[in-house]
């Protein structure tokens, strides 16, 4: 009962007549011979990337990001409340106001994603939620809620930094023909456009939302790698499996410019060479634009803390 649910809302809706979405034709678009060359070429340079980089990562230490509070205010409430923590109760209680801009953020982005999921399991493609695109959504709203104080918080915001030009990949090629229903497109540009813009309000938050250096190659390489390493150990046999395109596994989308035999070849050459440079750019620019707005809105809740 539950497998057959699970089915129904996974892959029953998929419509492999739509050019690019799967089926036979899709599976057989390059030989089988040719996909396993492929993999046994990939998948040990995806581990090579990882074992070889990782040594080399940037690993931030912990932060504390507590706001101050005078020993006489500290005093008086703990006078008043039987707590450990005043200054913690204090910011549950009255939350400054990038908690409160932070958690709309959080609403509006779990708003989209949410709507998106109805559409998939109204039309019974869940499946659909394995590519990057969505997952990338799922670690930035992770991000949204995981302390600022952490490391792997840092850790993950430098990954995610790598999967959001994925997004931008998808705005300039959007693949729109499998969105039938009403509102289906909007909320693709919405979401994608949300992807992209997410990573820059969290620079703005500070705090572990830093990414690495800009001569620091350990991380594009780590990044990529483990993102190759998705795609062949994990939606490429789903794929195969079910006769699902999984962000284009199994045959290019029909708005691939390098639609052709070789096309996994192309779009490993080119994202292993964009795709770090636009992170790169990215972080730049990001960098720039929070200073522009220090400049036009006033110094950041931290830093007026940090002057008292």
């Amino acid at each position: 009962m539950f497998a057959h649910l699970l089915y129904e809302v996974t892959l029953g809706g998929v419509n492999h007549s739509i050019p690019g979405n799967g089926g036979l034709d899709c599976l057989n678009y390059i030989p089988l011979w040719q996909r396993v060359l492929e993999t046994i070429i990939f998948v040990p340079l995806g581990f090579y990337g990882l074992y070889s980089c990782y040594p080399y990562l940037e690993y931030p230490e912990e932060k504390t990001c507590k706001r101050k509070m005078s020993s006489e205010a500290k005093a008086m409430l703990a006078h008043k409340l039987p707590l450990n923590n005043v200054g913690e109760v204090l910011e549950r209680v009255h939350p400054p106001p990038r908690e409160i801009i932070k958690q709309y953020v959080f609403n509006v982005y779990l708003a989209v994603f949410l709507v998106e999921l109805l559409y998939k399991i109204y039309t019974k493609t869940g499946i659909f939620f394995l590519n990057p695109c969505h997952i990338t959504t799922s670690l930035q709203l992770l991000l949204l809620k995981m302390p600022e104080n952490h490391p792997l918080t840092t850790q993950l915001f430098r990954l995610n930094m790598y999967t959001m030009p994925g997004a931008l990949i998808a705005l300039a090629f959007p693949i729109l023909n499998t969105r039938q229903m009403i509102g289906e497109v909007f909320i693709y540009f919405l979401q994608h456009t949300l992807i992209v813009l997410v990573p820059l309000y969290l620079i703005y938050l500070g705090g572990a939302f830093l990414p690495e250096s800009g001569s620091n190659y350990a991380w594009p390489i780590f990044s990529m790698s483990l993102i190759l390493l998705y795609h062949f150990l994990v939606l490429q046999p789903i794929s195969f499996m079910t006769h699902v395109n999984l962000n284009c596994i199994l045959c290019p989308g029909v708005s691939d410019p390098f639609a052709g035999r070789l096309y996994r070849l192309f779009a490993v050459g080119h994202q292993f060479l964009v795709v770090p440079i636009v992170t790169k750019l990215y972080a730049f620019s990001s960098f720039y634009l929070v200073s522009v707005a220090e400049i036009c809105v006033g110094p950041k809740v931290e830093n007026l803390a940090k002057t008292e």
